[in-house]
């Protein structure tokens, strides 16, 4: 469930793109890349693609970030449990997921190819 109440399932969102990004408030890499990523959201916001970001910080906290630095992906709060289930250990981690449900794409950290990957990823899993 996303800060604002939607609720995402793995079997709700088949037939679509699944774009997740694992990350938390202190990474700066994990904000450094914000600004980037929204462009990617703006980009596909009329296709089947739907962008996730599981934040590791509590609601409020991610709440009070967000009005100063607005990340434009569905953020969902308190991801522990998520970011454990998918075996993260380094942020921020890419993960997109193809309209079959099946991993197409898994990147770590932010590099200096790594948003061009996930559009390029994204191009190629919307055809």
């Amino acid at each position: 469930t996303d800060i604002t109440g939607t609720n995402y399932s793995l079997e709700s969102l088949k037939g679509k793109v699944i774009v997740l990004n694992f990350w938390f408030i202190e990474c700066k890499p994990c904000v450094m890349e914000i600004p980037e990523l929204n462009k990617l959201v703006a980009k596909y916001s009329e296709k089947d693609v739907v962008f996730l970001g599981f934040a590791t910080n509590d609601k409020l906290k991610i709440e009070n970030f967000l009005k100063s630095k607005p990340f434009n992906y569905n953020v969902i709060a308190n991801s522990g449990a998520i970011v454990n289930a998918y075996n993260i250990h380094s942020f921020p981690t890419h993960i997109i997921i193809d309209k079959n449900s099946i991993v197409s794409y898994l990147t770590v950290g932010l590099g200096p190819n790594t948003l061009k990957e996930i559009e390029q990823t994204i191009e190629l899993l919307i055809k």
